[in-house]
């Protein structure tokens, strides 16, 4: 585990399957993030077979650190969800869907509503 100086602010827990139509937006909106401090998103693969890792990691020098960790004992969010916290890093942790739009301040809006 990282120091403390360094261990992310807040983890955000991106659950997918198959969202290569949807997620596109979503990293747009991560990359556009307004935040001074360290954070992370675990994307959590829940069985996908199409192309989402691929764009995911096309955005790779526009996000802040991420993971990609695989989900694929069982089908459904909630399980996604469930392996994404078990991969991160921070206390602090958030849920945003592949398919979601969020404003530039919402990772910063959620790390104030946990303080």
């Amino acid at each position: 585990m990282p120091s403390s100086e360094d261990a992310p602010s807040i983890s955000v827990i991106t659950p997918f399957f198959n969202a290569e139509d949807t997620i596109r937006q979503l990293l747009l909106c991560y990359s556009f993030q307004d935040i001074g401090v360290p954070w992370e998103i675990i994307f959590v693969d829940n069985r996908s077979t199409a192309k989402t890792i691929s764009l995911i990691k096309n955005y790779e020098g526009d996000l802040p650190e991420y993971k990609i960790v695989a989900a694929i004992e069982f089908a459904g969010a909630g399980y996604a969800r469930n392996i994404g916290v078990d991969n991160s890093s921070s206390e602090c942790l958030a849920f945003c869907d592949a398919d979601d739009e969020i404003p530039h301040t919402w990772v910063s809006d959620m790390l104030e509503g946990v303080k």
